[in-house]
């Protein structure tokens, strides 16, 4: 009996776990570039310069 004989390799993610973590980066992206440019343009509105 060898000491690995009870080892079991770990079983990958489910494809919708995936999906789930995909979309939820990109949620958070675009997000994130809207905000910016939110910022952004509101700063020049009242005349600051980033």
């Amino acid at each position: 009996m060898s000491l690995f004989s009870k080892f079991d390799a770990p079983t990958p993610l489910p494809e919708t776990t995936v999906n789930v973590v995909c979309a939820l980066g990109l949620v958070v992206g675009l997000v994130g570039i809207h905000c910016w440019n939110h910022l952004h343009h509101q700063g020049h509105a009242q005349g600051q310069c980033w």
